[in-house]
């Protein structure tokens, strides 16, 4: 990190944080694109264990300095160093708002072992002060992520892509940001998660699960269309109605789609619910049953449903294989 080569003028450097005294500072940081940070060595040290043992090492006698104070070299650029050190220092952080900077600001810490530095960006992540990847590009934040291991990162920015279809044409250009296995993986959790959600989906059609509550529908001999085909359900035994049986017959059938749609999300399916539920209105022969039930214990049965589909799609792990 220390450098022997004397380079050329470097930029002048952005002003770090009024609240930050660094005038009695003992090393300097320059960025890739060579602006000077005035800091303490003490603050690296104490931050990372990386930086602990460099200092620790004799250093050679015509090492570069400026100003008689030795200089260290970064690859990281100023916005990244400058924000680093706000988060070193016990003074507000000043953290990129960008989510793409906040991930490379997270790999830097990770790159010099700096543990309590990530844990504080995490920390804001979590908190809402910074953004996330549901508000920012999720596949673009998982390839960026996977990049740099940052597993926290890519678990979340993984499950915010089943959201949406999984297709080239929603990576775009981002495609270009996935290196080796990282598609893969994407892919065999997604497939995951949607198998997950088909037997969660195929269970409600369980006479005997939380669907029970349906089956004495007048108008349940109706739902006998659907029987032999892919959701067999005996004749013999109690039958749901058939706007429920196709309801889920619908919703299983978008989310054996795994890669051309996005897979259900819990919070939109009692919408879903509802329309399926005022489609089967009652007639001049008569099906109040329905309604009543729903009236009744309609908020507990789709509240169910939510809960056990938000269930199915966190069951699946996100692999880590970088």
């Amino acid at each position: 990190m220390f450098s022997e080569d004397i380079i050329h003028s470097p930029t002048t450097s952005p002003p770090l944080p009024e609240s930050l005294d660094v005038s009695d500072a003992n090393i300097i940081i320059q960025s890739s694109d060579l602006v000077n940070f005035r800091i303490h060595k003490s603050i690296l040290v104490s931050s990372s264990p990386f930086f602990r043992d460099m200092f620790s090492l004799p250093q050679p006698s015509d090492n570069e300095t400026i100003d008689g104070l030795p200089v260290v070299r970064f690859s990281e650029d100023a916005e990244l160093i400058r924000a680093l050190i706000t988060v070193l220092y016990p003074i507000p952080p000043e953290i990129p708002t960008s989510y793409d900077r906040v991930l490379a600001l997270l790999a830097t810490a990770q790159k010099y072992n700096m543990a309590v530095v990530q844990s504080s960006i995490r920390a804001e992540i979590s908190r809402g002060v910074l953004p996330t990847p549901a508000k920012a590009q999720p596949f673009r934040a998982y390839a960026i992520a996977f990049n740099n291991m940052l597993s926290p990162e890519m678990e979340t920015a993984a499950r915010s892509t089943l959201d949406y279809p999984l297709t080239f044409e929603s990576l775009g250009k981002d495609l270009l940001l996935f290196k080796g296995s990282a598609l893969r993986e994407l892919a065999s959790f997604r497939k995951k998660c949607g198998d997950k959600i088909v037997s969660c989906l195929e269970s409600f059609l369980d006479t005997d699960g939380p669907s029970k509550i349906w089956v004495a529908c007048p108008r349940s001999e109706d739902s006998q269309y659907l029987l032999g085909q892919s959701l067999p359900i005996s004749t013999n035994g109690p039958i749901l109605p058939r706007w429920l049986q196709d309801f889920f017959a619908k919703q299983i059938e978008i989310s054996k789609s795994y890669f051309t749609q996005g897979l259900i999300n819990p919070r939109s399916i009692r919408e879903k619910y509802l329309e399926a539920l005022l489609k089967h209105r009652p007639q001049s022969n008569g099906c109040l049953f329905c309604l009543v039930v729903h009236a009744c214990e309609g908020d507990r049965y789709y509240g169910v449903l939510e809960q056990e589909l938000e269930n199915a799609r966190n069951q699946a792990s996100v692999p880590l294989k970088f």
